[in-house]
């Protein structure tokens, strides 16, 4: 779905169709009550205790930030990306041919 969350297919339509207005707007609250509709169907997000996103600036100070956010500012400000020598050596790691297997 576009709002920020993982929810299984058709689920975020659906919500959008029972909080939106007749003429198919959507108000603040019935937006916000289709995101936590979403994010509870989704339930919690398992993550890698192995990898770590940290944002690091300048001057060297560092603050943790969710995959999305990292990445995003990667791309969004050209900024290069450190992967860490231990990143594919984690658990947890695929490569692309076990990821385009699942698909």
């Amino acid at each position: 779905s576009g709002l920020g969350v993982a929810a299984p297919a058709g689920v975020a339509e659906d919500l959008l169709r029972v909080h939106a207005a007749d003429d198919g707007s959507l108000s603040r609250e019935g937006f916000a009550a289709v995101v936590a509709a979403c994010r509870e169907a989704a339930g919690p997000v398992s993550r890698d205790p192995y990898t770590a996103f940290q944002l690091v600036s300048d001057d060297g100070a560092t603050t943790d930030v969710s995959p999305f956010l990292g990445f995003a500012l990667a791309l969004r400000h050209k900024a290069p990306l450190d992967l860490g020598a231990g990143l594919f050596e984690s658990p947890a790691a695929r490569d692309a041919e076990e990821i385009l297997a699942t698909l």
